[in-house]
Formats: C-alpha cells, structure tokens, sequence
C-alpha cells in the first residue's frame, strides 16, 4: 500500500491542476475551429465599396459563398430552398474572384442566379444590390481562415457580426442542414458555434 504525506497529496493536485491548465492552453479555441472570416474589402452590385466583416448587416448572417461558377446552381437551391421562405433572414451572396481575375477585369461583378433571361438592371426578387458582393481573395485561403472544407462546392456560413464562423454546410439545399443553419441564425447570445455536415 502507497502511503502518501499532506505534502505529497498536496504536490499530486498541484500537478494535476498544471496538466489541466496546459491542456486548456494548448487546446484550439473554438474560433481556429469554426473559423473567421478575414477582413474583406467588398463591391456590392450597387458598386457601393464594403468592408468584411465589419458592414455585415446583422448580428448573425447567412452567406452563402461562391467560388467557381459551376456553383451558382447549388446556392441557387439555398435561395429556393431557404431564402424564398424567409424574407427576414438577413444574408449575402458573395462571388470570390482571384485577385488577377479582378485586376483584369476594372469592374468584377457578382453572380446573379437567374431563372429565366431578366431584362438589364433586374434583379431576383429579394435580390437586392447591396446582398450581391464580390471579393477578391485566394480561395485556398479564405477557405483556410475559415476552416471550410474545400471550395469545389458552394459553401453557406452563419457568421456573426465580428466575422466569426458560427455555422457552417456545403453544396445543395438540404433541409436538416437549413434546419441546423436557422438554429443558429435565430439563437440568442452567447454566440455558440455549430457545425453541420
């Protein structure tokens, strides 16, 4: 039988007490995880300039996010699936353009997702200039400071006012997903993060 002192008992939770607050500092915060958006300057359709995430038009926002034009059919569903539903859910839709894409082009303009041929000047309904933004940015690293998984899907975020990733799907419209998006969306403070898959 191991017979222990005052001392030793004492020296035992002390060192235990220094294992658990190393471990806590060692552990990633729940932002690296979830994720950040950096800041962004932003064109809105308008041609008004923005600056992410600091103008972002709620405390919490959906943002569904494009990186290839291919994509447009998948957060298409997300406008139709969830948007079209809920005219109150604050959101942007947010073209990411290569840095050279955007310097050969003066004027970047961001995806309009048509259902049929619009005439010039018309938007969506519910579309307004000011939720189409795009951003020039390295995909990779976008993706990477906000811990999503890749950019071959469009990727749709609930980011809270600050920028911080709350909330995060990828691809089509799916209703659990939408499900677990508007959650998050609609919960109160603190901000908690959720991820969806």
């Amino acid at each position: 039988m191991v017979r222990f002192t005052s001392w030793g008992s004492a020296g035992i939770w002390l060192a235990a007490g220094a294992v658990a607050v190393g471990l806590t500092l060692l552990a990633p915060s729940e932002r690296a995880v979830m994720g950040q958006l950096p800041p962004l300057a932003a064109k809105a359709r308008d041609q008004r300039q923005l600056t992410l995430p600091q103008e972002l038009p709620a405390e919490r926002t959906l943002a569904l996010l494009i990186f290839r034009h291919e994509q447009k059919a998948e957060a298409r569903t997300w406008i139709d699936g969830l948007l079209a539903q809920d005219a109150s859910i604050p959101w942007l839709k947010v073209r990411v353009l290569p840095p050279d894409e955007v310097t050969r082009q003066a004027t970047a303009r961001p995806l309009v997702l048509p259902t049929a041929p619009l005439p010039p000047g018309t938007l969506l309904p519910g579309a307004r200039p000011e939720r189409l933004l795009s951003v020039a940015a390295n995909a990779g690293q976008l993706a990477q400071a906000m811990a999503l998984p890749d950019t071959e899907h469009a990727q749709v975020v609930v980011l809270s006012r600050d920028g911080q990733v709350l909330a995060k799907a990828q691809g089509a419209y799916d209703e659990q997903k939408a499900r677990a998006l508007l959650e998050t969306l609609r919960a109160s403070s603190p901000l908690e993060p959720f991820r969806v898959d």
